[in-house]
């Protein structure tokens, strides 16, 4: 699979992530999406992002739509993260 993501997939798939959960995609991040979901597109043996962006929004699309959600964003946090933090706590 050598899949090719459009600008107008490309734009599908920033709507679909801006209308789910507020984060908004400029054009710079369409590299970001390309290596981000080409793995999973691999993974399912989907054949474009167009056939990924019809599992992600179509009828019983929710679980992999959480997996695209969590591909995208990046979970960060400073609070308690480190086993440092709950030793100092004790």
């Amino acid at each position: 699979m050598n899949a090719t993501l459009t600008d107008q997939e490309f734009e599908l798939f920033k709507d679909l992530i801006y209308q789910q959960v507020g984060i908004r995609l400029d054009a710079p991040k369409k590299t970001l999406l390309v290596s981000r979901l080409g793995k999973r597109l691999r993974e399912l043996g989907l054949p474009s992002y167009q056939s990924y962006f019809d599992c992600v929004s179509g009828k019983g699309g929710e679980e992999e739509l959480t997996k695209l959600l969590d591909l995208i964003s990046t979970n960060k946090t400073d609070f308690f993260r480190e086993p440092v933090h709950f030793d100092f706590l004790r």
